[in-house]
């Protein structure tokens, strides 16, 4: 299997491209003014952003006058250098090479040792990686190291790296057998180049391989590789270096990037994945994901995704994710911006799109859209709306809706709607809409519609219920006796420009009994007298009888009320009377029994009613 791989790899390699841009087809803009040839090539190498690679000794002796406006770098170079050389390119690598009729692959080895600068310190799993063949080594523990390569040309160009060290590019000739001391300066380097992305692919990663991935710097770009398990592949221990255009990867690869297409069971990128990745188990990218993740078990990408992922178990995204998320277990991503959908959970930290799922959805931070479930929904801040047939939770703020089955929970305040079949809660100000079996409100600056209204405090608003609790409003218990029944207790709740009444009465004398509802004002008119508007509708039962049809009698009532204490008070008015009655074949008939005195009368086949002015009076507790 690994002679057929190497000999696929030779396949590859020979057809492979190393840069998608020649770097020696980039423009510059750069002028020298009496620079020296080593001085204008490492002001060339600072401007571009390329590694450029020479040997010193053998560079043209001369002061460099020259202006160049956006000129290709080769051009720059050839008036550099004048004739004599040949330029060739890996990578972010530029290597200068003295121009020679025929080049050899004889093989070369160097031995030396790495250490710190600073301290002398000899540096264990440095890694020395020759530029033109990808060959690559580790020191070992003692610091010492054995390279074997077969470079092109005369020159050798040596790339050093390690964590927490400045990276170092020498060029030694080839015939160079000496020992070599590679000496590396220290820095303070705080990027954490592999994180999530090194734990997951480290099922198939060893140790001296981890150790590669650590510290090979993303640069080199291939057509094509092909892998077994990571380090068995046409790319060899460096493919963390290579960004590939076609990767297949068997059991699996880790490479440095993607520009195009990746198959396999367990595809690992170090960096950027750029179109298609479709594996049997997972996908990972440690840099962003621009295209199509579709994985087994999971996709993860340590920084962005835009585009789309799909898998069975679960996708992960630890930044933002611009696109949509579809999964059976779970989605998370830091940022949202699309669509996450799952069987299971969705998981953002802001939210701007949709979370669709079965179980459960959570935006920690703020929500910008919708979230939906037959679970629970949970956001901090919420500017849209939660659908549950469970349960509706905003932490912070919520500018929107709340729609669920069983509960609705706004922790701060709720400028929106909530709507439940049993209960809402805002926890601090509602400017809005509660619907709902119970609703329950600290402050209120909206409507509650329900069977039980309650709040702390009422600021301006509305309570429409059977039982409107507010503390400072309107809760009484009313004992009163009016012109149709002897007897009536009446409970009002709710705010004073608008309760509820549920009412009931009896009357010994007519042998029937009334219940009704309807709503009343009360307004204030100086310090213990107000004035009370009541608008209630009551129906005649007899009690000792059924009847077909029920007489609703309707009333409209003003009174005037004086406090005589601050729970008790007593009330009296005019009460403006209107009875309809459709049973007039019923034994039963309320026409003859109240409404002595009508203001209008009329009777019908069909039906009769009576217009009257009442009166009654009443003590308040």
């Amino acid at each position: 299997m690994y002679r057929l791989l190497t000999f696929i790899g030779l396949l590859l390699f020979s057809q492979s491209g190393h840069s998608q841009i020649d770097p020696l087809k980039d423009t510059l803009t750069i002028s020298f003014d009496g620079s020296t040839t080593m001085e204008a090539l490492e002001m060339l190498s600072r401007q571009s952003q390329y590694h450029v690679s020479y040997n010193p000794d053998r560079l043209p002796k001369k002061e460099i006058y020259s202006t160049y406006q956006r000129e290709s770098i080769e051009t720059i170079l050839k008036g550099i250098l004048g004739t004599g050389f040949n330029f060739k390119v890996h990578g972010s690598y530029i290597i200068i090479q003295v121009d020679v009729s025929e080049s050899t692959s004889t093989p070369i080895h160097i031995n030396g040792e790495v250490l710190d600068a600073v301290t002398g310190e000899r540096l264990a799993n440095t890694r020395i990686y020759e530029v033109s063949r990808l060959s690559a080594t580790l020191s070992n523990e003692d610091g010492s190291y054995h390279l074997a390569s077969r470079p092109d040309g005369d020159k050798i160009t040596l790339a050093i790296s390690k964590e927490n060290y400045k990276d170092t590019v020498i060029t030694v000739d080839k015939t160079y057998s000496d020992f070599l001391s590679l000496l590396l300066e220290p820095i303070h380097k705080t990027e954490i180049t592999i994180n999530s992305i090194k734990q997951a692919a480290g099922l198939f990663i060893d140790k001296r391989e981890k150790k590669h991935i650590e510290d090979i710097p993303s640069g080199e770009d291939r057509w094509a590789q092909l892998s077994l398990v990571p380090g068995v592949s046409t790319n060899g221990q460096v493919s963390s270096q290579v960004t590939n255009h076609i990767s297949l990867n068997i059991l699996a690869g880790y490479a440095g990037g993607v520009d195009g297409v990746e198959l396999g069971m367990f595809n690992a990128n170090r960096g950027q994945v750029r179109g298609l990745q479709i594996a049997g188990l997972a996908n990972t990218a440690g840099g962003d994901i621009e295209g199509l993740q579709i994985g087994g078990a999971f996709n993860l990408s340590k920084s962005e995704m835009k585009g789309f992922q799909a898998a069975l178990g679960a996708n992960a995204v630890s930044g933002s994710a611009m696109g949509v998320q579809m999964a059976l277990a779970a989605n998370y991503s830091a940022d949202l911006s699309g669509l996450q959908a799952s069987m299971g959970a969705n998981v953002a930290e802001d939210v701007r799109g949709m979370q669709a799922s079965w179980g459960y959805n959570l935006a920690r931070d703020t929500l910008m859209g919708i979230q939906m479930a037959l679970g629970a929904n949970m956001a901090s801040n919420t500017s849209g709306a939660q659908l549950a047939l469970g349960y509706n939770h905003a932490h912070g703020k919520l500018t929107g809706a709340q729609l669920g089955s069983v509960m609705n929970y706004t922790h701060h305040s709720l400028r929106g709607m909530q709507a439940t079949l049993l209960y809402n809660h805002v926890g601090d100000t509602l400017k809005g809409l509660q619907l709902g079996t119970v609703n329950s409100a600290s402050t209120l600056k909206g409507v509650q519609v329900g069977l039980v209204n309650m709040a702390e405090k009422v600021e301006y608003g509305t309570m429409f219920g059977l039982v409107n609790l507010a503390k400072g409003e309107v809760i009484a218990l009313d004992i009163d006796y009016n012109d149709v029944t002897e007897f009536n207790m009446s409970f009002k709740s709710g705010v004073k420009h608008f309760y509820t009444i549920i009412t009931s009465g009896i009357s010994y004398e007519k042998n029937f009994w009334t219940s009704g509802f309807g709503f009343g004002s009360q307004q204030n008119i100086a310090k213990f007298l107000y004035l009370g508007v009541e608008l209630t509708g009551h129906t005649l039962l007899p009690s000792n009888q059924q009847i077909t049809s029920v007489p609703i009698n309707g009333r409209f009532n003003i009174s005037l009320g004086g406090q005589i204490t601050e729970r008790m008070s007593i009330h009296a008015g005019p009460v403006l009377h209107y009875l309809y009655f459709y049973g007039i074949n019923d034994r039963f008939n309320p026409m003859d029994l109240v409404g002595t005195n009508p203001l209008l009368e009329r009777s019908s086949s069909k039906n009769s009613q009576k217009l009257w002015l009442g009166y009654r009076i009443g003590l308040r507790i």
